[in-house]
């Protein structure tokens, strides 16, 4: 055994006597911070009554603890993953009175425009908020950095702080590793860096710009290419009954999924005023265990290609077939999430400790909101992304896109499968982060 290779093993299993053994930043969550995108994960909690101060300080605590109290720690040398580190910080809880109703999508915006992913390294990688509205409800915000964790990761995490379960708190590797920084370099980091390398050209070459393909990819590998602002996008979150996918999927032939997809596409072909071709569907698919709470972002990608047709995707058989195609192809990274087509991510389950947190009854919804990507990042105005979550007997549907008809379109989109709207929120387009807000009950 070499000497850089001996050192880095007498570090791991001195570490590994403590419980301290180095996580390293891995996947999607290294393509996040070189790229330097900013995309946070947001969950909100629309509470039906008055939420306690200390019950927010008491959550804040639990967070601190678990999987979301990380810190990013740099390599000390080049081509070695950042590792992940305990953070003795715990980000102060702020809370807002007197919100108007109709503005609680205006003041979620405004907690992800106070977010900044700079932060990660000093352990503040998160941010829990809260706002009271004038009608005695209250909306709760909690910002995560996704380069911390995917949205399954904060769901986790946000369940195992309701719990008071401190089972997965991030382990305190202070020290040094540069053994184990040369080991990583010419291992797992070289195979890491590449990806996002090729990552970097892959977003790049559709531009038919090869030389910013390469910029961008040297950019990547040695922190960050350059980013830009970007507008931010119109959000319309839909409630329905989880009852009523299932029945008309199940009439159709196919399943709740397959009709999710079916309708993502659809919104998606109309915003754009498509009305003939193929539309493919891409989806992030977890890789994440059942009660994985881990720090990081564990997902792989798959594209559902729907096929050439003309006018609405109606058949949920075959939307059933070609997404069974599609997952048992499943990628391993995030790179193919390039924001040139629709997308749909499925959060899943939200377990009755995370939506209950705040001691009444509430409507959790998680959504991911870019702020910052890399410059020539192909965003159109018909680029449609949507977040699917499971909270008790409610489906939410979270939809943004940078077209100001996409609520006209969803509703109309739902109303074609007469699949009734039992709530709905919704923003307008805006340059930068806030947004004119619409709420509405839908009897």
């Amino acid at each position: 055994m070499g000497e850089p290779r001996l050192r880095a093993h007498n570090e791991r299993m001195a570490f590994r006597e403590q419980g301290k053994v180095p996580v390293r930043v891995t996947g999607g969550s290294l393509l996040m911070n070189r790229l330097g995108m900013q995309a946070p994960m947001q969950m909100l909690w629309f509470v039906e009554a008055d939420v306690q101060r200390s019950r927010l300080d008491w959550f804040a605590d639990e967070l601190a603890a678990g999987p979301l109290g990380a810190r990013l720690v740099s390599a000390r040398v080049p081509g070695a993953r950042p590792t992940w580190a305990a953070s003795r910080l715990r980000p102060v809880v702020t809370v807002d009175p007197d919100v108007p109703v109709g503005d609680e999508l205006v003041w979620a915006d405004e907690q992800i425009g106070r977010f900044s992913e700079d932060d990660l390294r000093h352990g503040g990688g998160w941010r829990l908020s809260a706002a009271a509205v004038v009608d005695g409800t209250w909306v709760v915000s909690l910002v995560v950095s996704h380069t911390l964790a995917d949205g399954q990761g904060v769901v986790a995490a946000a369940d195992a702080a309701a719990r008071g379960d401190r089972a997965h708190a991030v382990a305190d590797t202070t020290g040094s590793h540069v053994g184990a920084d040369v080991v990583d370099a010419l291992t797992g980091g070289f195979a890491e860096h590449a990806k996002v390398a090729a990552a970097g050209v892959i977003q790049f070459l559709p531009l038919r710009e090869p030389a910013r393909a390469v910029r961008n990819a040297v950019g990547f590998l040695r922190g960050g290419g350059t980013t830009v602002d970007i507008a931010q996008p119109v959000t319309t979150v839909v409630a329905v009954d989880s009852s009523d996918l299932e029945t008309i999927a199940e009439h159709g032939g196919g399943t709740a999924t397959g009709l999710s997809i079916a309708v993502v596409a659809n919104v998606a072909r109309a915003v754009s005023g498509t009305t003939s071709g193929e539309t493919a569907v891409g989806m992030p698919v977890s890789r994440r265990a059942d009660g994985n709470a881990e720090t990081g972002l564990q997902v792989g990608v798959t594209t559902v290609r729907l096929g050439d047709h003309t006018g609405r995707y109606t058949d949920l058989r075959d939307v059933r077939a070609r997404s069974k195609k599609a997952y048992a192809a499943a990628g391993s990274n995030t790179g193919g999430m390039n924001g040139k087509g629709p997308f749909l991510s499925s959060v899943g389950h939200i377990p009755d400790a995370a939506a209950d947190v705040f001691e009444a009854p509430a409507t959790l919804i998680p959504r991911a909101q870019a702020v910052r990507v890399p410059v020539g990042f192909p965003l159109t105005t018909d680029q449609l992304g949507a977040l699917r979550t499971f909270n008790g007997p409610i489906t939410a549907f979270t939809f943004t896109s940078l077209s100001d008809t996409l609520a006209d379109h969803i509703e109309t989109e739902f109303g074609h499968w007469e699949v009734p709207i039992r709530r709905r929120w919704t923003t307008s387009v805006t340059s930068s982060v806030g947004a004119a807000s619409a709420i509405a009950d839908v009897r």
